[in-house]
This record gives C-alpha cells, structure tokens and sequence, in this order.
C-alpha cells in the first residue's frame, strides 16, 4: 500500500477535495498543515510548481491540486467505472474548477474594491448559470454518474458548501433538483459526515 502525505495551508482550500476523497476510502495519509510551525516559505522552494497543495507518494511529490485528486479517484474507485465515465466525470470537474471556482479565486484575489465589487456580481450570475448547466449532466438518481459516486460529485460537494456555502445570494436549489440530491448524497455519507466533525475549523 502506498504511503501519502498531502501537504496544504490550514483551510479547507484547493486541498479539501482530496481530503475527502481520502476520508471516503477511509485511506491513511498524513494531513500535513503549513502554518505557525511549519512554514511554507521554507518548503515553496522544493514543492512541485512551488504550489500547493502537492501529494507525496512514497517520497515523490506532484502537484496541481485537480491532478492530485484524480489520480486519488482513480486509485479509490471514484474516477467512473469506464473510459466515458471518466471523460464525463472529468468535463465536470472542469465546468467547476475553470468555469466556476477560478471566478471565486479571483473575487479573493482583487484588492480594488470596485472591481471586487463587479466581479462578484459576476460570479453570482455565473455561477447559477452553470448550475443549470451541471444539472443537464447528472445521469444518476443522486449522483452525475449512473454507476454512482465519484469525485465528481465531491467536487461539486466541495464547491458548494465550502466555497460558495453562505457568502453570497443563495442560489435556489429547487430550479437544479438533481444537484440538490447530489449534495445531499455525498453529505449524507458516514465517511464525510466523520471527516467534517474532526476537521480544524476554517473559513475555506
């Protein structure tokens, strides 16, 4: 069995995906933590792209946070049972990482405040528009998958409730119904439910 650590700051963040994926295998890794006693400025030098997160695996490291996940989900069974599955899975991925989520990272990113402002409003509309999008994609009866779970839905678990959560206008779930039963799917998993109690607390 390969041994894993995934190193990562103190949030939930771009390394939360692959920690649930971890939890939901209930596979051993080592959460490590850049902060207070671990300082990232002494390791950005040797992690790969000098980004993080980055996963090491039996002492080598890679990096890019998506990537990572993916080949976690592919190790534990949650990548899609086929080659078509994977594709469609891995479009999904793409929708919420490119379409979505770097719309929020550059909200966090911008300073200026009327600009913040724009983008924000932005984001919002965006964002409900390709929910609806998303919604087109689900085949299963609470999963994007007809063979069931994969990281697919996790992402789109993590999306939502991590980053988008209650920070801005709710969007109405009711209009995306099967999302909605995706959501409630991955956060009615005992393995999930286990790894949000014992987590450390964060904003993201």
């Amino acid at each position: 069995m390969p041994s894993y650590k995934l190193y990562y700051g103190k949030g939930k963040g771009l390394g939360e995906l692959s920690r649930y994926l971890f939890a939901i295998k209930q596979q051993a890794y080592e959460d490590i933590r850049f902060g207070d006693d671990l300082k990232w400025e002494d390791h950005k030098a040797s992690a790969p792209y000098g980004k993080m997160p980055f996963l090491e695996v039996d002492g080598q490291r890679f990096g890019q946070s998506a990537c990572i996940a993916r080949f976690l989900a592919n190790q534990f069974g949650l990548a899609g049972k086929t080659d078509l599955e994977k594709l469609k899975a891995d479009g999904i991925i793409d929708c919420i990482h490119k379409d979505i989520l770097s719309k929020f990272m550059s909200l966090y990113m911008e300073k200026d405040e009327e600009r913040k402002a724009n983008i924000k409003k932005d984001l919002i509309t965006n964002t409900a528009e390709m929910y609806k999008k998303l919604e087109e994609q689900a085949e299963g009866d609470n999963t994007f998958l007809k063979s069931g779970l994969s990281w697919a839905d996790v992402c789109f678990f993590n999306f939502h409730c991590d980053f988008y959560g209650d920070r801005f206008d709710k969007i109405d779930l009711a209009q995306t119904p099967k999302l909605k039963k995706i959501i409630d799917n991955v956060a009615a998993n005992q393995h999930i439910k286990n790894w949000i109690a014992k987590r450390p607390e964060s904003e993201f």
